[in-house]
């Protein structure tokens, strides 16, 4: 079996990773990057099954990136997205931080996370239970698999997100994130709002429909 152990204590089963992603992060005023890597396995809580996920730190970044490259995945976008995080990197003050519009906070993050994994692994449960129950009585089974299946292939090739910042609407917090994937395909826009701490909706498309 095919595995990654980091000086931090995390192994990695490389067989059971369904994707990864990475993120900016802000710690003490100054921008890092972040790997986020989902698992295809699940575990179950009362509020519905979640997927596993590890989050890995600049610390540990590139050793974790050398030995997945010695087990022969292509690593090219994971790279390419930490030089891209680095570029921008700088101090920030105290007041800049709270205005980053670059970083989203950590319940959004989280929800966001929750969301791509659910769909990378085809998952309708996982996806609903961040939801409020409107989100959850509103969604049919149907209408996820479909976007779903369109996109998990995608997924799994490689891909980028990138947070584009927030709108007040309706009560709620709209985020806006870029799916750009390895495949070279055309990029697509998620839309994702959150109201006391659940989703009320999500939706990826195109930017423009032509």
């Amino acid at each position: 079996m095919k595995t990654i152990s980091l000086k931090n204590g995390i192994v990695v089963f490389v067989e059971q990773i369904a994707f990864i992603h990475v993120q900016p992060s802000v710690s003490n005023g100054v921008k890092k990057s972040e790997i986020h890597v989902h698992f295809s396995a699940t575990f179950s809580l009362d509020k519905g099954s979640r997927s596993m996920r590890t989050v890995i730190g600049e610390d540990c970044a590139q050793d974790f990136i050398d030995q997945l490259e010695k087990h022969g995945v292509d690593c090219t976008h994971i790279r390419r997205c930490i030089a891209d995080i680095s570029k921008s990197s700088m101090p920030i003050g105290q007041h800049d931080a709270t205005q980053n519009l670059d970083t989203p906070d950590d319940i959004t993050k989280s929800r966001f996370d929750a969301l791509l994994a659910a769909t990378a692994t085809d998952n309708f449960e996982e996806f609903i239970s961040v939801g409020d129950e409107r989100f959850k009585s509103g969604l049919k089974p149907e209408a996820f698999h479909r976007v779903s299946r369109g996109l998990a292939p995608r997924m799994q090739k490689g891909f980028a997100s990138t947070f584009f910042g927030e709108l007040r609407q309706n009560s709620s917090m709209v985020s806006l994130w870029r799916l750009r994937f390895d495949d070279k395909g055309d990029d697509l826009l998620f839309r994702m709002s959150i109201a006391d701490g659940k989703v009320t909706g999500a939706l990826v498309a195109p930017a423009f429909n032509y």
